[in-house]
């Protein structure tokens, strides 16, 4: 390919011009990553804002008017007769928690509930509902079913906690561990 500049022709292969043009789109790229950087440090760090709270906090709002028509009824249906429930039943607040023992959100919102549960004990009711996703935590049934197990001796809640405290070990030889931890009669966990 033949380039005039200057009054004078230079001759440059076609494949030196795209690794040019890839250089320079590289270089545009990590300019503007480093520029958010600086700009998200700056604003964190005078007070102003927390970008990556604010992003967080503008989903759980909008999940909040998404669940606005959930109503009294469809409550009800959520809250089975059978799942492990903490607080006082029947209170005006009812929160119903979806649950998988492998996935990272789960453990990170059990702390805040429990919080929530222990300062509005008797107007909070929580109910927790499995939902493993093997797809994404192939562990996540057995742990579920172990603790519903675990559940049958009245031991349900320091065996969750035994989950989450151990979310990256839950093999068959991991949950009978924390069946013995608990408490558990293993012969009736096991069976």
């Amino acid at each position: 390919m033949r380039v005039t500049l200057f009054r004078r022709t230079y001759s440059v292969p076609a494949a030196r011009i795209l690794l040019g043009l890839l250089v320079l789109a590289f270089l545009f790229g990590v300019g503007a990553f480093l520029r958010l950087v600086y700009l998200n440090y700056r604003a964190i760090k005078s007070g102003e804002t927390n970008p990556v709270l604010d992003r967080r906090l503008e989903s759980s709002l909008s999940g909040i008017r998404a669940n606005a028509a959930v109503t009294a009824q469809d409550m009800v249906v959520l809250q089975s007769a059978d799942a492990p429930t903490l607080g006082t039943k029947g209170a005006k607040l009812s929160i119903v928690e979806f649950v998988d023992y492998g996935c990272p959100f789960s453990k990170e919102s059990f702390p805040a509930v429990r919080t929530i549960i222990q300062k509005y004990n008797d107007r909070v009711s929580f109910s927790l509902r499995d939902f493993p996703i093997e797809e994404l935590h192939p562990r996540a049934l057995a742990a579920a079913i172990a603790a519903r197990c675990a559940q049958e001796q009245g031991k349900f809640w320091p065996y969750h906690d035994q989950l989450f405290a151990n979310q990256d070990h839950q093999e068959d030889a991991d949950l009978i561990t924390y069946a013995q931890t608990v408490g558990l009669d293993i012969t009736a966990f096991q069976s």
